[in-house]
């Protein structure tokens, strides 16, 4: 989703661990545009486990 000069993306990842535990990710990068290109790239996630 792009607004202005701002942008995020969603997204998940899902695997195991070296143990053979499940792994869930959910997180999402949010940029902010300068010039057309990528000025600033912030990461926000939550780890699952289970």
């Amino acid at each position: 989703m792009v607004a202005g000069n701002r942008a995020f993306s969603k997204w998940t990842f899902r695997g195991t661990d070296r143990a053979g535990v499940a792994i869930e990710v959910r997180g999402m990068d949010l940029f902010e545009i300068r010039d057309g290109l990528i000025a600033r790239k912030d990461t926000c996630r939550k780890v699952r486990t289970g």
